[in-house]
């Protein structure tokens, strides 16, 4: 082999953060003058450190950075190098620098890939130049046990370990039907792959993919609305789950077209009906009338959403003056659901 034996020792220690001189990293103590073949070598990590999805990735990077300056502090003859490739998530992006790591002999390792495609897409170049791999969070099944690839570690389970855990809890929850979704990557699709085994005939499903880089996501939100389902599972990167849950949110399914937009989110999944509003105040000269009028408002709110107050569960009120109002706030309260006989009241 090309590079020196004790290359995997040293990787492993350095990877997520862990304390590299655990590994065997530390200067030498022995009593002649040999240089540890480790020591002024390097490690490189590679991942996205920019970009939409950095927020996954740079808090492993960033324990990376202090393990290895805890490490060269307390041995400074003989330091070890950490080198940063941004990727950003990109297997196009990750092959060329995996090529300038296996062209320089002096990198004993890479803590990476974060993501499972660009993880995929370097494996043959780092296991062609002999340089090993510790990723901290790819967890696409078939990244290990492959024929011939002795380079490759990690440090976290596999889909069949996540999807078990989520196929679980969707069956211990008594699941109905699941919608999902995931975004055509090698992790969201090879998780939805396993969530699907998992699942088997116990728990009906239906699925839909989106795309990177999609922020418009009225088909699948169509589906899900026509689907009724009582779980959404989505498998895949932030950047397109936030708007892609926004919308699902912002849809107003089971009779809701009339609600009042601006005031209110509708969710509906399976046969529960989920109303979301803030911002919603009453007028008048003291505190007991303004309370009335903020309730009669929000009772209109929920009549054009085809609902009563007898279905909330759960309010928020806010008081500028707590202490000079609250008592008006109470008989307000009181008055209104006695005037409608709601004996359960919700939660406040």
């Amino acid at each position: 082999m090309r590079r020196i034996n004790l290359r995997a020792a040293s990787l492993a220690a350095a990877a997520v953060g862990l304390v590299v001189a655990a590994a065997g990293c530390q200067a030498n103590t022995s009593t002649d003058d040999t240089t540890d073949p480790w020591c002024g070598k390097k490690i490189g990590i590679f991942g996205a450190f920019s970009g939409p999805n950095a927020g996954l990735v740079l808090p492993a990077r960033d324990g990376a950075k202090l393990a290895f300056k805890e490490y060269n502090e307390a041995n400074p003859d003989c330091p070890l190098e950490l080198v940063e490739y941004d990727t950003q998530g990109d297997p196009d992006q990750a092959g060329p620098f995996a090529q300038q790591v296996v062209a320089d002999q002096d990198f004993l390792g890479v803590i990476g890939g974060h993501f499972s495609g660009e993880t995929d897409a370097t494996i043959p170049v780092y296991q062609g130049g002999g340089v090993t791999m510790i990723s901290p969070s790819a967890t696409r099944l078939d990244l290990t046990g492959r024929s011939g690839v002795t380079v490759f570690h990690r440090v976290v389970g596999h889909d069949g370990t996540q999807s078990a855990a989520i196929g679980k809890f969707l069956k211990d929850n008594d699941a109905q039907k699941v919608f999902l979704i995931d975004d055509g990557t090698a992790y969201g699709a090879g998780l939805t792959e396993e969530l699907i085994k998992v699942l088997g005939s116990d728990v009906p499903y239906e699925a839909d993919k989106i795309q990177e880089q999609q922020t418009q996501f009225d088909a699948t939100v169509a589906k899900i609305v026509a689907a009724q389902p009582d779980y959404i599972f989505y498998a895949g990167y932030v950047r397109e789950a936030a708007p892609l849950f926004r919308q699902i949110r912002a849809a107003a399914p089971c009779g809701c077209a009339g609600c009042l937009r601006s005031a209110a989110r509708i969710v509906c999944l399976g046969e529960q009906v989920s109303v979301y509003t803030s911002n919603i105040y009453g007028s008048g000269s003291d505190a007991f009338e303004q309370a009335s009028n903020m309730f009669a408002n929000a009772e209109r709110l929920l009549e054009q959403c085809g609902m009563a107050f007898s279905d909330v569960i759960r309010t928020w009120i806010y008081l500028r003056e707590i202490d000079r109002d609250y008592d008006a706030l109470n008989r307000a309260r009181r008055q209104f659901f006695r005037d409608r006989g709601i004996e359960r009241r919700p939660a406040s």
